[in-house]
């Protein structure tokens, strides 16, 4: 029986992945190198300094730890001088709708708590039980820790936690915690979301699917 639903954050709560990938592409230009969205999209889900260290050592460059933070604080920085994200109505349907099952609510980003926390309108904040942000674990996704540790806190088992995410990397972290998975294609095409229990759209798309989540009978189908 599901008892909690954890969202992702970027992508699936807010529209906020296409001014990550242009921050991304800003800053990398001090090393001269082109980023394609891709390279971000699929990497999605990973705490912020990881992606810095793989596309730097992809390209033979090498700095120092301390440079490396500076690198993405700037990157950073740059997010939130030309983002325009906006948290999503339809995630603000979905968790009223999780809430009024009287089921847990987690947010699980390997963004910052800054930019979760402040996105979140007052009537959704007051219904999120529990955020796990990308400075509160060791290891991004597709590591389960994040998960694991929502779990924990809600009091939940595992096996109890329906997630939502749009990512590969999300994706796989929320299986190898032992979590059934829906997936929206809001930043990637389905053929790229393998591994999912369910696949919608895009969170409209499984708001009206939502009650088949919840027959015992089809939960390992997908959401078509």
């Amino acid at each position: 029986m599901l008892k909690a639903v954890l969202f992702d954050y970027d992508g699936v709560l807010v529209d906020s992945m296409n001014y990550h990938v242009q921050a991304w592409q800003i800053v990398f230009k001090e090393f001269n190198i082109e980023i394609r969205p891709e390279e971000v999209l699929l990497a999605e889900g990973a705490r912020s300094i990881e992606l810095a260290r793989q596309i730097l050592s992809q390209n033979n460059i090498l700095i120092a730890e301390d440079k490396l933070v500076e690198f993405v604080e700037k990157k950073q920085r740059t997010y939130h001088e030309i983002t325009g994200a906006k948290f999503l109505e339809d995630a603000r349907k979905l968790i009223l709708k999780v809430k009024k099952r009287e089921m847990r609510v987690g947010v699980v980003s390997g963004g910052a708590r800054f930019d979760i926390e402040n996105s979140l309108p007052p009537d959704v904040r007051g219904q999120i039980d529990v955020i796990i942000s990308g400075e509160d674990v060791r290891r991004g996704k597709p590591d389960p820790e994040g998960y694991l540790n929502a779990a924990q806190k809600l009091g939940v088992l595992p096996a109890e936690c329906l997630v939502i995410e749009n990512a590969p990397f999300g994706i796989e972290a929320a299986k190898r915690a032992g979590m059934k998975v829906a997936a929206v294609a809001t930043t990637l095409p389905r053929h790229l979301l393998n591994g999912a229990d369910f696949h919608a759209d895009d969170l409209a798309h499984l708001n009206k699917q939502w009650p088949l989540i919840f027959k015992p009978q089809v939960q390992t189908q997908k959401v078509d």
